[in-house]
């Protein structure tokens, strides 16, 4: 039975992302996602089809193009955000708890918009995208 059950939680995410996948597709210019305050954040969740609690939210500086974070930067690339036109810039992460799940959902803010995005469980430490396509 626990080995059924662990089975379950490793779809989980898959079937997640497959839903979110669906209804947050966006065509190949994407405009920018206003993400200033709490609530067009939040609107930006729903139109994935996520319900969200605001958990933290931290300052950091956008990272430069490195081996740790390439692969961050490929799933921001997938998703259509700008992520990469703002390295070495001050940000904000977001972290929401995901109504009826234990997946988070970050969002990562410059400014007045979003410029990256993740799904993901807290014991895990892949991510996979709120939109786009599916992560390696």
């Amino acid at each position: 039975m626990k080995k059924l059950a662990k089975a379950g939680l490793a779809v989980l995410p898959a079937a997640v992302f497959a839903a979110v996948f669906i209804l947050c597709s966006r065509p190949e210019q994407r405009p920018d996602i206003p993400a200033k305050t709490e609530d067009e954040r939040l609107a930006y969740l729903a139109s994935c089809g996520i319900e969200g609690e605001l958990l933290s939210e931290h300052l950091v500086t956008v990272p430069g193009e490195d081996a740790v974070f390439a692969d961050y930067l490929a799933l921001q690339e997938l998703q259509k955000l700008p992520l990469a036109a703002h390295t070495g810039e001050a940000a904000t992460v977001y972290t929401y708890r995901i109504a009826g799940s234990s997946l988070r959902a970050e969002l990562l803010c410059a400014g007045d918009v979003l410029i990256g995005a993740q799904l993901y469980l807290p014991e895990e430490a892949q991510g996979m995208p709120l939109s786009g396509a599916l992560a390696p």
